[in-house]
């Protein structure tokens, strides 16, 4: 009786394991939505040419002369 009890409880947390992770990947994915300049680009402009709907163009502090 304590195996049965053992699988259905690693049943039940495999299966709610498998339901939230869609929803972490979610989350995972708009984390990287940010383009960074000078960081991840050298401009401003190519930052926004390279942007998609829904990215955010984060400025570090600097001068940029373009």
């Amino acid at each position: 009786m304590e195996l049965k009890k053992a699988v259905t409880l690693l049943l039940f947390v495999t299966i709610f394991a498998l339901m939230i992770m869609p929803l972490t990947s979610v989350q995972l994915s708009s984390a990287a939505s940010a383009l960074v300049v000078p960081t991840q680009f050298p401009t401003i402009q190519a930052a926004i040419n390279a942007a998609s709907a829904g990215n955010t163009v984060k400025v570090l502090p600097g001068t940029y002369t373009e």
